[in-house]
Order: C-alpha cells, then sequence, then structure tokens
C-alpha cells in the first residue's frame, strides 16, 4: 500500500521503509519504526542518505490543502501506518475545504481508528 509525502503528496510503497540505510554507503538499514518516523518527518527527503537528511524538495504534485490533510492523517494515525495508508481516500478532493473534525463526522471508522478503537 502507498503512502504519500506531506511535503509532494508523491506516493511511495509503504514496503520501501524496511529498505532505508541508516547512511550513505552502509548495508544496515533503519527499523521499520526509525524509518517510518523519519518519513513523517523530511517526506520523500527520507531517501536523501546524507547526513543530516532533509526534507523533501519536490514540486508538489497536489494542492496545499491536501497536503496539509496528508499532515494531519499522519499526526493522527501514528504508529498505524496501514490505517494510515488505508485513511488517503478520506482527504478532500481538490477544492473541498474540510478540517480534521468533519473528516471524522464524515468517516466514522477513522474517528475510531484516531481515538485507538477498533471498527
Amino acid at each position: 500500500m502507498d503512502i504519500l509525502c506531506k511535503h509532494c503528496g508523491e506516493p511511495w510503497d509503504m514496503a520501501e521503509l524496511h529498505d532505508i540505510p541508516v547512511n550513505e554507503g552502509t548495508d544496515q538499514c533503519l527499523t521499520f519504526d526509525d524509518a517510518r518516523e523519519l518519513f513523517y518527518r523530511y517526506g520523500c527527503g527520507v531517501w536523501n542518505y546524507s547526513t543530516p537528511r532533509s526534507k523533501c524538495t519536490h514540486d508538489p504534485i497536489t494542492t496545499p490543502e491536501r497536503l496539509e490533510g496528508i499532515a494531519e492523517l499522519q499526526a493522527m494515525m501514528g504508529d498505524d501506518i496501514d490505517g494510515l495508508a488505508s485513511s488517503y481516500d478520506t482527504l478532500p478532493l481538490v477544492d473541498e475545504d474540510v478540517g480534521t473534525d468533519e473528516w471524522i463526522q464524515r468517516y466514522p471508522i477513522l474517528g475510531a481508528m484516531v481515538r485507538g478503537q477498533r471498527p
């Protein structure tokens, strides 16, 4: 399943988080949780193996509102990356301005996941 960069909106297969080197030129990879945290912080920049890593600098492929929604979902879902990947369809469409509380009202399953409950 894909996860989206909060800086540009580019989709990435979440399985790629298993193969992120600790540093450039090493075969040792980050743990999945560490790679996820770096992806949440830097987006596509997590694949910039230089030290220190920096955030994604790609041109956005979506609207600023959708990028804000991606960032909010990442913050809400935390370590539930499977829930995150399956929640992107709850994001507003291009010209729809909807806040987080309204998403939760529209999508009760998302609200339950945010509260740590199983729907």
